[in-house]
C-alpha cells in the first residue's frame, strides 16, 4: 500500500529490506483501532508484517490519510501522493519509512507473510 509512496523516488534496485512503521488509527492491522504496524518488504518482492521492534535507518517521515477509496500521503520533504484504492477504509497514520541491510526477519517465525 505505502511502498509506492515511500520508494517512488528511488529507481535503484533494492538490496535491503524496506521497513514501514506506522502509528495511528488503522482497523486493518490493529484489533482495537489504535496501535503500531510494522511492514517489511524484502528485495525479492515478498512482504510480511512483524510485531517486533526493528532497528532501521530512517529515510522518510510521512502522514497518510485513507478515506473511502482514496489515500493521501504527505512526506516531510514535500512529497504528496494521492492514490485510488480498490476498497473502502479509514486510516489516519503517522509513518516512518526506512531500511535495514539485515534480512533477519525473512524466513523467521516472527514475520507473518501477507
Amino acid at each position: 500500500m505505502t511502498k509506492e509512496f515511500i520508494w517512488h523516488a528511488s529507481r535503484k534496485r533494492k538490496t535491503h529490506d524496506s521497513i514501514l512503521i506506522e502509528y495511528g488509527f488503522d482497523l486493518d492491522n490493529n484489533r482495537f483501532g489504535f496501535g503500531r504496524s510494522v511492514e517489511v518488504e524484502h528485495p525479492d518482492g515478498t512482504e510480511c508484517r512483524s510485531k517486533e521492534k526493528i532497528p532501521i535507518k530512517v529515510r522518510s517521515i510521512y502522514i497518510r490519510i485513507w478515506i473511502l477509496k482514496w489515500a493521501l500521503s504527505i512526506g516531510i520533504r514535500g512529497e504528496i501522493f494521492l492514490k485510488h484504492k480498490d476498497r473502502n477504509n479509514f486510516k489516519l497514520l503517522f509513518g516512518i519509512a526506512g531500511f535495514t541491510r539485515h534480512s533477519f526477519l525473512q524466513g523467521s517465525g516472527t514475520c507473518k507473510h501477507i
